[in-house]
């Protein structure tokens, strides 16, 4: 039923690794090359945002904003595996048979969707076998729910004995854990995942409380007599939400091929000081990005100033770091934006994936500055 969760709770894949790495370089990016300065950690420090007070409304509107869609998710997992979940319920009373395991491994299975989005089930495989009113049968189901978890190929050796449960009235059928001790390996899955989420909960409260009684009278003051002028009630939510759910889509992106698995040579010039790098994914662009203090200029094809590029002018001296970006082609003005680096800097991530996208569309059309 819910294997799915059990396997993220077991491993993790791959793909979260690969995408880490987009998530770290662009948060490297924003933090060293656009966002925050020590400046403004001096500041965090000297002025420190009011920490709202929590009481019990507050809790409980945190938990019910949290379990809420938890429980929606189990029970449309639940009405998705009805089926599944009656036929185990209805081997509580197979009969127990002794069996002998032919061979156990560890098997995977990698499937993909119509946009080619894949994944990745992974699970340890038991043959066994056994004699029923003087039949021998084959069996290889651990439950009617979920396969056994993978990694425990060794647990399982040829030869190895274990009880396994027949249906009397087709003894073709069996499986490794019979009825509700099925269910109850499932029902042992969230209970772990909902413990974990109070525990989660319940340090987070904790250390609110303790940051709460840790600021300065007229602070807390504030947070008592005017709860909305606090830190988090004041802090436009919804749109810091839509704005980290935007960097997680880009992080996502800048790891992506940027022109379909090719690498290219471009040119930088970095605060006066051109040099060249290859790239393949818009991180490798990051990287290069990071070292810029004043003025930037990324050249998109060998055309350099006569072809299309983008001109990047930081300036830091007032009291947010502002970004000037223009993106030229043979010299003309496509388009500028002005962007506040402490306000959203991943617009200018978005502006260079836009213009990379556009530079990819010269190429395919044939377009030159001398056209």
């Amino acid at each position: 039923m819910i294997d799915d969760l059990y396997n993220i709770l077991e491993k993790i894949p791959d793909s979260v690794l690969e995408f880490l790495i987009p998530i770290c370089m662009i948060s490297l990016f924003v933090i060293f090359g656009f966002g925050l300065r020590p400046r403004h950690i001096i500041n965090f420090i000297k002025n420190p945002p009011v920490i709202p007070y929590i009481g019990t409304r507050e809790v409980k509107l945190w938990i019910s904003g949290i379990f809420i869609p938890f429980f929606i998710i189990i029970i449309i997992l639940i009405m998705t595996s009805i089926f599944s979940i009656i036929d185990q319920i209805q081997t509580d009373d197979w009969e127990e048979v002794d069996a002998i395991v032919e061979f156990a491994e560890d098997r995977q299975e990698t499937t993909c969707d119509a946009e080619g989005n894949c994944t990745t089930d992974y699970w340890t495989y038991v043959l066994y076998t056994y004699h029923f009113e003087n039949t021998k049968y084959y069996g290889d189901v651990y439950t009617y729910l979920s396969d056994l978890p993978s990694g425990l190929e060794e647990d399982y050796p040829s030869g190895m004995e274990l009880i396994v449960y027949v249906d009397p009235d087709n003894p073709e059928n069996s499986l490794m854990v019979k009825g509700w001790d099925g269910i109850w390996l499932e029902l042992e899955v969230i209970l772990t995942v909902i413990s974990a989420i109070m525990g989660i909960l319940c340090v987070f409260f904790l250390s609110w409380k303790i940051l709460f009684q840790l600021q300065s009278a007229e602070n807390k003051k504030i947070a008592i007599e005017k709860p909305k002028k606090s830190g988090l009630w004041n802090a436009n939510f919804m749109q810091e939400f839509k704005m980290f759910t935007g960097f997680l889509k880009l992080a996502k992106k800048a790891n992506e091929d940027v022109y379909e698995g090719e690498v290219k040579t471009l040119r930088f010039m970095i605060d006066g000081e051109e040099i060249s790098r290859e790239v393949k994914k818009l991180n490798d662009i990051f990287e290069v990005m990071m070292e810029m203090d004043k003025k930037s200029i990324l050249y998109l094809d060998e055309s350099g100033k006569m072809g299309r590029n983008i001109e990047f002018n930081l300036d830091t001296s007032g009291e947010d770091d502002m970004m000037e970006v223009k993106e030229l082609f043979a010299g003309d003005l496509i388009r500028e934006e002005i962007i506040n680096l402490d306000d959203d800097p991943f617009k200018a991530a978005e502006f260079i994936s836009s213009a990379l996208e556009a530079s990819a569309s010269d190429e395919e059309k044939g377009n030159q500055w001398w056209n």
